[in-house]
Formats: C-alpha cells, structure tokens, sequence
C-alpha cells in the first residue's frame, strides 16, 4: 500500500509535476507498483473532485488520478480516498476525521470537574477568519470582554490584530502554541464555549478538535459554524443542552443571520450571574461525563475502524 497524505498546497507535489502533467507525475511511480494508493486528506476538507485551496484554478485531481491509472495501466479502484467529508462522493472512500486522532496524540492538559465558574464565556480563535473576527468584536462590542476569556490570532498570522489569550493567564503554564496546551483552570473557570469552527459558509459537516474540546472539558457549546452542525453533532450523540441552549440558529441558511441568530444568544447567556452559572453546571454534571465518554468512545471506535480499512490493503 502507498499512503500520501495531503494537507497543505505543496503536499501536491507527491503526486504530481509542478505543471501538472499527467505524464511525468510522481505519482505514477506509485501506480505502477500494482499497490493499493490511499489519498488521506482526513486533517482537512479537501476535495479530490474540486481543490481550490490556494490555487489560481481548481485542480480535478481524482479525474486526473484516472487519466494516469489508464496511462500507466492499471485500474482506477486501486485508488482509495480517506476524507473526513460525508458529503463529498468517491468509488473508494473511507470516511474518517483524521482530528480525532490529532486531538488524542495532543491531549496534555486533563480537566476534572468542578464548580469554579467565574466567567462565562471562553472563545479561543487561531487562525483569522471572518466569523470569528465578527464574534470576537460582538464581545468587545456588547460588554461581554470581562465575562469571556478570548483570543483572536495569537500567533500573529497575515499581520491581523492580535489578542494573546496567554497575557491573561501570566501565572500558570498555558499556551495557545499546541491544540491542548491551555491550562485546566481556564476551562474550569468557564462553562460556555462559542466555538467558531473551521467551515462557516460551506455547506459541509467536519468538526474539529474545536468541537471535541468542549465535550472532553465540562463545556456547553454556542456553534458559530456551518448550516445544520448542530443537528449533526447530535447526530453523533452528543447532548447540546438544548433545554439550556437555544441553537436555532442552526437552522439559519444565511451564514450572516445564523451567526446574528448565535450571538444573541451569547448576549442572553451574559446576562446570567456566577451563582446561577454554577447551579447549572451542577445540575448537567451527569451529562457532562456522558458527552467525555461518547467523545472517548468516537476517538477509539473510528480510529479502529480505519486501523481495519488500512490493515485490508496492507
């Protein structure tokens, strides 16, 4: 089996020339071989049909992986794709979220259960994107700066502002700089998080370790995130708390209107006090440690499942 894993634009050149000629691909050296090709896009929302991703023009690489099958002269099943994209339609696809895994391999910082609420809100958004620019002024706009702990670009990435969470939290050892490094006492201090997800506009389901974090760290969540999410991650069998949290926004169409629909909620949640805050973190304690024991049952049983899927072509 040949295994390429592609998540960055330069990941291409393992399979093909940089003009893109079918006849002269790295990738055909594998073809030839005989052996199975897994393409495992399962870290990003990639498209074998269509990729943009940082291209002048779209790249239609899984025609394009069957021009040279034919070339080379061997059939089109032996490439098997491993996306973490439901919808997306390929002959040998494999259907797994590589952020599982990588939310596992990166868990530092366990957090017990406890009634410390002193904020709200906690908000954590790395790489700039709209929506959560937008949710990060809505929190400086409307007062909520001192009931959220939030970031926005830590890392300082296309000269955005920057808000560094970690200037907050001098005292004890937090970082933004791995997916878990954020110390126990933030989360312990908070109970809701507004998660701004990866997707936003697209019309695709892929949760991320943004998504994971809230179920493995006592949270609620507020979804600034693509059409529906919500109903799917109930889908997965989390619970949402619906009686708690109003997500009808997630049946908003409109990217705009279905963030406007979530953040007021965020406003209704910001008037509630501390006391309350912790009444109803103990009043879903159970529930709390239901969500951590599905998320940990989703992590192994999907990782095993491709551990099967990949033993099969060894």
């Amino acid at each position: 089996m040949n295994l390429v894993k592609l998540r960055v634009p330069s990941d291409l050149s393992r399979l093909f020339s940089d003009d893109l000629d079918i006849h002269r691909s790295p990738v055909a050296d594998l073809l030839r071989t005989g052996d199975p090709l897994v393409i495992d896009t399962s870290l990003e929302p990639i498209n074998l049909v269509r990729y943009e991703r940082h291209r002048d023009f779209p790249v239609p690489i899984a025609s394009m992986l069957s021009e040279i099958c034919t070339h080379v002269g061997v059939p089109f099943s032996n490439v098997h794709w491993i996306s973490p994209i439901p919808e997306y339609q390929f002959a040998n696809k494999h259907l797994f979220n590589g952020t599982y895994e990588e939310y596992l391999n990166s868990r530092t910082n366990p957090v017990e259960f406890s009634l410390n609420v002193s904020r709200c809100f906690l908000s954590l958004n790395n790489y700039p994107r709209e929506h959560r620019k937008q949710v990060v002024n809505f929190i400086e706009n409307n007062g909520i700066s001192n009931n959220c702990y939030y970031s926005y670009n830590p890392r300082e990435i296309e000269g955005e502002r920057s808000i560094k969470f970690d200037d907050q939290f001098s005292k004890i050892d937090s970082t933004l700089d791995g997916l878990d490094m954020l110390g126990k006492e933030v989360w312990e201090s908070t109970l809701v998080s507004i998660v701004t997800e990866t997707l936003f506009v697209e019309e695709l389901f892929f949760p991320t370790e943004k998504t994971w974090k809230v179920f493995d760290k006592y949270h609620m969540p507020i979804f600034a995130s693509t059409h529906l999410f919500v109903e799917q991650v109930r889908n997965l069998g989390f619970d949402v708390f619906d009686d708690y949290i109003d997500h009808g926004y997630d049946t908003i169409r409109d990217s705009n209107q279905r963030l406007a629909c979530a953040l007021d909620e965020v406003l209704r949640w910001s008037a509630i006090d501390i006391n309350e805050l912790n009444k109803i973190k103990r009043e879903v304690k159970d529930r709390m440690q239901r969500n951590r024991d599905i998320l940990n049952h989703l992590i192994s049983s999907d990782i095993a499942r491709r551990d099967i899927f990949l033993n099969s072509l060894a």
